[in-house]
């Protein structure tokens, strides 16, 4: 009950988000990735990730959601179940993550991880589009 009444009040909060509640950069790297051919997934913890989404205007730039709402097959980390989910294996998936847990967990998934803003994940990811490596598992550009 408590958990419910927080959400709901989490949800009435969520009502401020806007298209202006976007990190700068962050629609120009979805519409970067798309002209690339590039997949999204987006992974969160949250329950409430596609409201988030519609409510920033970004839901349609979206191919996959994983999230707080999904199972998971038996000892199948997140990422890797976002991965399965996009149809691709771990080995071709790169995640940009600025949160240092996310970064750890996705290295240990075997995942390619950059972090930076926007604009520094657009010219990595347009680089790894041509077939060039520009991240290692700890997010470190190489």
């Amino acid at each position: 009950m408590l958990l419910e009444e927080k959400n709901c009040q989490y949800r009435q909060l969520l009502s401020n988000l806007d298209e202006d509640s976007l990190l700068p950069g962050v629609k120009s790297l979805l519409r970067q990735l798309r002209q690339s051919g590039l997949r999204v997934c987006v992974v969160s913890a949250s329950k409430n990730t596609v409201l988030i989404l519609r409510r920033l205007g970004i839901l349609d730039d979206i191919d996959v959601i994983s999230d707080g709402n999904d199972e998971r097959l038996p000892g199948e980390g997140v990422y890797a179940a976002a991965c399965r989910r996009l149809n691709l294996p771990v080995e071709a998936c790169c995640l940009w993550e600025n949160r240092l847990s996310g970064r750890a967990a996705a290295g240990t998934e075997g995942l390619r991880v950059i972090s930076g803003s926007a604009a520094e994940a657009g010219a990595l990811l347009g680089a790894d589009a041509a077939g060039e490596a520009k991240g290692d598992k700890d997010g470190v550009p190489s």
